[in-house]
């Protein structure tokens, strides 16, 4: 087989082709491992993730030097990311994982087990081995026993917790990365972690399990005494998110610090018998699907899914009443994983900053937006975001018409707060910026940009 062939026929962009080719060239035993794996892949989707590791790990390394230059892999990722995770497990699962929840319930045992792990991790080690050692020696009485395995390229991680299933198949339940210390090692622990939870599910042998789920994963990134919870999934490619920050495990005479810790690794044990569960469970699906990227909802009418961390369904309510706005037909009482579903009326149009219109039709556009936002601040509401991307523009036989969209930010005037994250990017009204009081004038200020045509 020739390999710079396969690395030009394939679906890799130009920047990375160019790179693998660069590698390969000038390192002959990666080069040998890379031929010997493409001849296990199935199909040409194993063959461009096979690449894509090879290119994140050797070729195209996003750690030392190019950090700066480009993006952290876990700060490329868009919010949905976090949904995403969040929401592949029910929300009853969710919550009772929730480390930050202080009503966590903590097994018999479980605070004399969190000292002896402070007491283990505050030690300093001579060699990372040691510490590597002693952290899963001590939590296999929590988990389960880490076991090392060794890709089809020998790299291996410093532990994994798996499950077989019911037909045989292996799911990875939770990986571990460590260093000694914090600056210790080549590389960052939470994207070392991350690149080995990708390379693991791009194993050949993976396919099917690939095929049946989104792969769910817990990822501990430890450096030093300092440890970050992970999650990961695999959608069309391997989607990493941070779930916590940073937690030093040291003795800090501080009781909420300690049971802070303590809670973090309850939550870590159920959320692994969670998933030990899940995969041991998992029906085995041998014919191509997509399904793994939607786990959970099954069948829907024709309508528009949105997830939303708040959401103001009575000012929606308000103007679709009017059709201003999408009818809604469902909010969830309940949050999935911090973030609420909500399912609205799809309509065929497209948002005013896409549009290409005339006068006219642009002043219709601007009439129903002038109604809209009448309506919310009779009732004290703030739309917050009156931008044109927010607008939708529908053409019927009366003309063109228009609806507000995404009331994520509406609130109540001089109350409720805007988002914490505003873009800088943006020119926002004199008064917003993140977590300000919302205030009607802000609505009036977009109105005369609108007016404007800005």
């Amino acid at each position: 087989m020739d390999l710079y062939s396969e690395i030009s026929r394939l679906a890799l962009t130009k920047g990375d082709k160019t790179a693998l080719r660069r590698y390969f060239t000038k390192n002959s035993t990666h080069k040998t491992e890379a031929i010997a794996a493409l001849s296990t892949c199935e199909d040409d989707d194993d063959r461009i993730l096979l690449f894509h590791i090879f290119t994140d790990q050797y070729a195209r390394p996003q750690v030392t030097s190019q950090l700066g230059k480009v993006k952290r892999p876990l700060e490329e990722q868009h919010e949905n990311v976090t949904k995403v995770l969040k929401l592949d497990s029910p929300s009853s699962v969710a919550e009772h994982y929730d480390y930050t929840n202080e009503e966590l319930e903590l097994q018999t045992g479980h605070c004399a087990w969190t000292i002896e792990l402070i007491e283990i991790m505050a030690k300093v080690y001579d060699v990372e081995d040691l510490r590597l050692q002693a952290f899963r020696d001590h939590t296999t009485s929590l988990t389960g026993q880490f076991s090392i395995v060794e890709n089809e390229d020998k790299s291996k991680s410093d532990g994994i917790l798996q499950t077989i299933t019911t037909s045989g198949q292996i799911g990875l339940r939770v990986i571990l990365a460590m260093k000694n210390e914090i600056g210790r090692g080549r590389s960052d622990p939470t994207i070392q972690a991350a690149l080995s939870y990708a390379k693991y599910w791009a194993q050949p042998q993976r396919k099917h399990v690939r095929a049946s789920c989104c792969c769910p994963s817990l990822l501990l990134a430890i450096a030093g005494p300092w440890v970050c919870v992970l999650g990961g999934i695999y959608t069309t490619k391997p989607v990493i998110s941070p779930i916590t920050d940073f937690i030093p495990l040291v003795p800090i005479p501080d009781e909420r610090h300690f049971h802070r810790i303590a809670r973090l690794f309850e939550a870590i044990r159920l959320a692994a018998q969670y998933l030990d569960n899940y995969y041991r469970t998992l029906s085995i699906v041998y014919n191509s699907t997509t399904q793994p990227l939607y786990p959970y909802p099954h069948q829907y009418v024709t309508e528009s899914n949105t997830f939303s961390q708040r959401y103001n369904t009575y000012a929606h309510n308000l103007c679709a009443q009017e059709r201003l706005a999408p009818r809604l037909f469902y909010v969830s009482k309940e949050k999935f994983g911090g973030w609420y579903m909500i399912i609205m009326e799809y309509v065929e149009g497209e948002t005013l900053n896409t549009l290409q219109s005339d006068k006219t039709e642009y002043d219709n556009v601007l009439k129903c937006v002038r109604k809209a936002i009448h309506i919310l601040h009779c009732k004290d509401i703030v739309f917050g975001d009156l931008r044109k991307s927010n607008i939708m523009v529908m053409n019927s036989d009366k003309g063109c018409h228009g609806m507000l969209i995404d009331f994520d930010w509406a609130g109540e005037h001089g109350k409720d707060r805007y988002t914490s994250k505003i873009n800088p990017d943006i020119r926002w009204p004199t008064g917003v910026e993140g977590n300000a009081i919302m205030d009607k004038t802000h609505d009036l200020y977009w109105l005369d940009k609108l007016e404007e045509n800005e």
